[in-house]
């Protein structure tokens, strides 16, 4: 993308005469930077907000120590039932949680729904790699023409 992006800011992109695979490379970026936008509020927003908070509280959030800096970044803002533990409290507080049926359920919930996302990632990784295969065989052919 940074070449591509790169070719169509300095002009290069008209070494490409084919006006029709200049159009579709310049579709092609603007499709890929929708693509990482959308990933990246993705994973802002439904990972990292929704899915791991839940997780984490559903689990608990178990340290042995922690800072200041850390609570005030990580702790406080997301609300977390923390806990200090020097022992293996923190495994048999997590079993009891997982086993009460509807914090089990969120659980499996959260870790599927995260699943589903990272299976509708790879997916869209995996198009934009054969599409960007495709253009740069066309890119190819056309350089080769000349």
């Amino acid at each position: 993308n940074t070449t591509l992006l790169e070719m169509i800011n300095s002009g290069e992109i008209n070494i490409i005469e084919n006006e029709a695979l200049k159009k579709e490379l310049m579709e092609f970026n603007q499709y890929i930077q929708g693509f990482a936008n959308n990933t990246m509020n993705n994973n802002n927003n439904l990972v990292d907000q929704i899915v791991v908070r839940n997780v984490i509280k559903n689990s608990n959030f178990a340290f042995s120590s922690f800072s200041k800096r850390m609570k005030s970044k990580l702790i406080e803002p997301f609300q977390l039932n923390v806990i200090t533990v020097k022992d293996n409290s923190l495994k048999t507080i997590a079993i009891q949680n997982l086993n009460e049926p509807k914090l089990r359920l969120e659980f499996i919930n959260n870790v599927a729904f995260r699943y589903g996302l990272a299976d509708l990632q790879k997916s869209g990784d995996e198009k934009l790699k054969a599409k960007a295969e495709q253009l740069l065989k066309q890119i190819e052919k056309e350089l080769n023409q000349k």
